[in-house]
């Protein structure tokens, strides 16, 4: 799982970082797993929300684990 969501940074433009995280303890609610991503710019992330591979990867992940998705801007 680590490698394919780092792999998510060569097929996105304007998707500077990408982050994987595992819980190292047993309070996040059952949640082990973490990505960050960092775009250059707001519009990026838009382009990211609409974008095939995107929407693959939510799907693949939903079928396999229970999800959820924070997006932030600082």
């Amino acid at each position: 799982m680590c490698q394919h969501v780092i792999s998510i940074k060569n097929e996105i433009s304007g998707l500077l970082n990408v982050f994987y995280y595992k819980n190292l303890t047993d309070n996040a609610k059952g949640y082990n797993q973490m990505a960050v991503m960092d775009f250059r710019e707001k519009g990026d992330f838009a382009n990211w929300c609409k974008h095939p591979y995107h929407q693959q990867v939510v799907y693949q992940l939903k079928e396999i684990a229970e999800t959820l998705f924070f997006d932030y801007e600082c």
